[in-house]
């Protein structure tokens, strides 16, 4: 199995999204990235904000998002405040991280898939922070999902491959880049 089939946080139902190496090899394990984030989108918000599911139906046709459109700062604010919330992940600075997904559109679909599965595997004893980070140096700056526990799991490294190798593919010929690491501080919201 790619993944474990038992389901270790965040109340998303009973399972977790992860594909077995059955299903990753068939044609269901095909499905691209943005099929795979609407289709759990859906199932997250079907119960809870029938609003959120109309504004997701008007920006998106089967299985595509209009990212050129006037509404991609209010699709990409309000999907990513609605799973923050959900998820119970923190965004220290929305503003500052939904203007940089803005500014690099490409890389929208990847940050929720990945701020979906950080939750999933992590969010029962850790805390999920999706930050703007600022490289000094370089003057460069990029997302960062950091995963911050109090007692720092052996497989936390493992874990965060696993989850990178499922939306990193996407980021690539992206003007912009998500790294997910963490900087082995204490959460600094109470886990």
């Amino acid at each position: 199995m790619l993944y474990s089939d038992s389901f270790s946080g965040c109340g998303i139902g009973n399972q977790k999204r992860y594909l077995t190496l059955e299903e990753y090899y068939s044609e269901e394990g095909k499905d691209s990235l943005r099929q795979k984030l609407q289709t759990l989108l859906i199932e997250l918000f079907s119960e809870t904000s029938t609003e959120h599911l109309n504004f997701l139906s008007v920006q998106t046709g089967p299985g595509d998002i209009t990212y050129n459109s006037s509404c991609s700062y209010a699709y990409t604010e309000s999907t990513l405040l609605h799973l923050a919330e959900y998820l119970d992940m923190s965004i220290p600075n929305p503003g500052e991280v939904i203007d940089y997904i803005t500014k690099h559109p490409g890389i929208c679909d990847a940050v929720l898939y990945a701020c979906l599965l950080a939750c999933e595997e992590f969010i029962k004893n850790s805390e999920v922070s999706l930050e703007l980070y600022y490289d000094d140096e370089s003057q460069d700056k990029y997302l960062t999902l950091y995963i911050r526990q109090e007692n720092y799991a052996d497989d936390i490294i493992e874990k965060m491959d696993r989850i990178c190798e499922e939306f990193e593919g996407e980021l690539a010929g992206q003007s912009g880049w998500l790294l997910l690491t963490t900087d082995y501080k204490p959460p600094q919201n109470k886990v």
